[in-house]
C-alpha cells in the first residue's frame, strides 16, 4: 500500500468514526448511516479519476443544500409537538447537512483545505453525538474517533511536509550516484601512488 493509500484509509476511518458514533448515539438512521457508507466506498473508487466533481461544482452543489437544509429544518420543527421535539428537530437537521456536506466534498477533487473541511465536520458530528448520548458504546466509539483522528492528522501532516520540501538534492542522495562511488574507488587508487611519492621524496 502506497502512502497516498494509507493517507486516504485513515481520513475515511476517522470521517466513517464521525458518523458511527452519530448512529450509536441515535442521531442516524441505519439507512442513512448505510447510504453514508455506501458514499464513502464511492468515493474510494473514484479516488484520482476524471469522475470526480470539479471544486466549482462542488461549490456549487454546496450553495444549493443551503436551502435544503432550511427546509428540512422547517419540515421537521413543523411536526414537532413540545419545544423538547423542537430542539431535536434542529440537531437533526444539522446532521442531516453535515452528512451532506461530507458526501460532497468526498466526491469532489480534493485538496488540503478540503481535507481540514471534513476533518472539521467529523469532529463537529462527534460533539453532536455526545450531546445526543453518552452511552458505553459512544464513548467506545469515540475512542476510535481519536485513534483515527491521530492517524488521519499524522499523515496528513507527512504528506503535506513531504510536499513542501524542494525537491534538490541532499548530499545523502549525491552520495548514493554512481558518480560518487566511483570518484570514492578513483581516490582510494590514487592513495597508495601518493604515500609512495611522499616516501620517495623523505
Amino acid at each position: 500500500m502506497s502512502f497516498e493509500s494509507y493517507f486516504r484509509a485513515s481520513s475515511y476511518a476517522m470521517i466513517a468514526c464521525g458518523v458511527l458514533s452519530l448512529a450509536v448515539s441515535g442521531g442516524v438512521g441505519p439507512l442513512l448511516a448505510l447510504a453514508f457508507a455506501g458514499v464513502l466506498v464511492i468515493s474510494w473508487r473514484l479516488s484520482e479519476t476524471r469522475w470526480q466533481l470539479s471544486e466549482r461544482a462542488g461549490m456549487v452543489v454546496v450553495l444549493l443544500a443551503l436551502p435544503a437544509f432550511y427546509l428540512d429544518w422547517s419540515v421537521q420543527r413543523a411536526g414537532a409537538l413540545d419545544s423538547a421535539g423542537q430542539v431535536f428537530a434542529g440537531v437533526s437537521a444539522l446532521v442531516h447537512f453535515t452528512l451532506l456536506l461530507s458526501s460532497i466534498k468526498l466526491l469532489q477533487v480534493k485538496s488540503d483545505r478540503d481535507w481540514l473541511f471534513l476533518y472539521l465536520i467529523s469532529f463537529f458530528e462527534v460533539l453532536l453525538a455526545a450531546g445526543l448520548s453518552a452511552s458505553p458504546t459512544f464513548l467506545l466509539s469515540l475512542a476510535l474517533y481519536v485513534f483515527a483522528a491521530l492517524l488521519a492528522v499524522v499523515c496528513f501532516e507527512l504528506r503535506k511536509s513531504s510536499r513542501a520540501v524542494p525537491q534538490s538534492e541532499s548530499r545523502l542522495l549525491v552520495a548514493n550516484e554512481p558518480r560518487f562511488f566511483g570518484r570514492g574507488r578513483a581516490r582510494r587508487r590514487a592513495s597508495p601512488t601518493t604515500s609512495r611519492s611522499a616516501t620517495s621524496a623523505g
